[in-house]
């Protein structure tokens, strides 16, 4: 039983094995000084830089596996409110395992989705633009963190020859209804691919978001409009 009545899953990216995800998930529950219980969703990632394929074929076989899971885990649950948090190619699992739910259009469960984070998806951005409607209706507010310097997105977006979701600069996604906040002048490291979780900047953003549930403009934002369509610029 957690102190508090809500909860979050955390959905890891490409590249990750079983113990990085639980590690993961701890520090941003501490991070976040998350008062509720800390869940993560561990898809069957070969945890090697070079088995990005192998990983691409074991995240769309996860999907229902993840619907399973989630549907279990609100139909049981003590917790009210449910976060969600994904990283990378996790996101592909997540914004499907969110449409199959709006679609299905299930009941029976009084958990509510509150918080939805997107970090640094890798996921098609036209797909993701197809999915979004879903992704929104699912929960309270979705957050999208994006990033200009994220070196692995831009490989894939190399690799598939078209954009990814969670690249910044010119291919941001703004899309109405959810937040995008463009995280390019966060300091990221070499790679530059979890900057969510590894800067005080970032964590502070979605602390305040499991806090107090406020839509931008918050502290450190700076509103940018791209024709009709608005992002934020998180300043570090």
């Amino acid at each position: 039983m957690s102190p508090n009545d809500d909860a979050f899953i955390y959905i890891h990216g490409y590249n990750v094995p079983f113990a990085e995800a639980i590690r993961r998930t701890a520090q941003i529950a501490f991070d976040l000084n998350f008062q509720g219980a800390p869940i993560f969703y561990s898809w069957p990632s070969a945890g090697k830089f070079s088995k990005y394929i192998p990983d691409e074929a074991s995240i769309e076989w996860t999907i229902p596996h993840l619907v399973k899971f989630a549907s279990e885990l609100t139909s049981r649950s003590v917790a009210n409110i449910l976060h969600l948090i994904a990283h990378s190619m996790g996101n592909r699992a997540l914004a499907r395992a969110l449409e199959q739910a709006s679609r299905g259009n299930k009941r029976g469960s009084t958990v509510k989705l509150n918080q939805i984070f997107l970090a640094a998806p890798d996921i098609d951005a036209g797909v993701f633009r197809q999915l979004s409607s879903d992704i929104i209706a699912s929960g309270e507010r979705t957050t999208l963190y994006a990033s200009s310097n994220d070196l692995p997105l831009a490989m894939s977006q190399q690799f598939h020859a078209y954009p990814r979701a969670g690249e910044g600069g010119s291919n941001i996604i703004a899309i109405p209804g959810m937040d995008t906040i463009d995280a390019s002048n966060v300091p990221s490291g070499f790679f530059g691919h979890s900057y969510y979780a590894g800067t005080r900047t970032v964590l502070s953003d979605m602390y305040e978001l499991v806090k107090h549930g406020e839509p931008p403009p918050r502290f450190g934002l700076k509103e940018i409009n791209k024709g009709m369509e608005r992002y934020w610029v998180l300043q570090p």
